[in-house]
């Protein structure tokens, strides 16, 4: 049998959906998980433009280990060395082929366990909404890239004004009524963009958001590929207006 094909109840064969080829999925072109593919290719693209040679490749909040599905279908997996951080014990016992990891468990709101300078990328994605300092994690993020890195860090957002709002009815409801948030933290475009920035560690190149329209009734469209081709224009287009974002940035070199 096929990897694309499986047996159901009935006993009759049905197609496998891969998400971009990739991971079972019930769409061809599922929108959450485009953020993958979209680092993937910029990943590949930083690597296929320098000289031949091992990238040092550091994923914080590496959960899954998904990042690796995603660059491997892009045919640079061979030229990296991996390396995961989490605060998880569970999230790191259930990581994509494990053995082709360096796998350290960390509270990344602390200093990371690596020297500086060590990495020539780094992954950060749909991590920092969690924390109470994303600050510290960017400092840490900069100590430990090279001059000239790639940075590819991914967030939710909201629209200008309603971040504002959440923001303090997290703080409120924290502070006052004892309420616990899983995202700690409310970004927009702009504030997201002026935390990378923060102490000059980092050169915005590109921004682009993901699912202005995704989900629910949409989702049948998720396995055409002009949909999904559609919405990445739109990400390109009015980003601010997407539900995440991501950044991709280089480390500039030390003052």
């Amino acid at each position: 049998m096929s990897k694309d094909t499986e047996i159901s109840l009935s006993g009759q064969r049905r197609k496998t959906k891969l998400a971009f080829g990739v991971e079972k999925s019930k769409t061809l072109f599922r929108l959450r998980l485009a953020r993958y593919k979209a680092l993937a290719e910029d990943v590949a693209d930083y690597i296929r433009e320098s000289e031949t040679r091992k990238f040092a490749l550091l994923d914080v909040g590496v959960g899954s280990g998904r990042s690796m599905r995603y660059i491997e279908a892009e045919g640079v997996a061979d030229r990296i060395n991996f390396y995961g951080l989490d605060n998880s014990t569970h999230r790191l016992n259930s990581v994509y082929r494990p053995e082709q990891w360096r796998l350290t468990q960390a509270n990344i709101e602390k200093e990371m366990p690596y020297e500086s300078a060590l990495f020539d990328i780094v992954i950060c994605e749909q991590v920092l909404e969690h924390l109470v300092n994303p600050a510290v994690v960017i400092d840490e993020i900069a100590r430990v890239l090279r001059p000239d890195g790639l940075l590819i860090l991914g967030v939710p957002i909201f629209p200008l004004g309603i971040s504002h709002f959440r923001r303090l009815l997290v703080g409120v409801s924290s502070r006052w009524l004892g309420f616990s948030h899983s995202h700690q933290q409310s970004f927009d475009s702009i504030t997201i963009k002026s935390l990378v920035c923060v102490h000059n560690h980092f050169t915005i190149k590109k921004s682009y958001g993901f699912r202005i329209i995704s989900g629910g009734v949409f989702s049948v469209l998720e396995d055409y590929l002009w949909w999904y081709r559609f919405n990445r224009w739109l990400g390109r287009t009015v980003p601010s207006l997407c539900t995440e974002i991501q950044i991709v940035a280089r480390r500039n070199p030390a003052p």
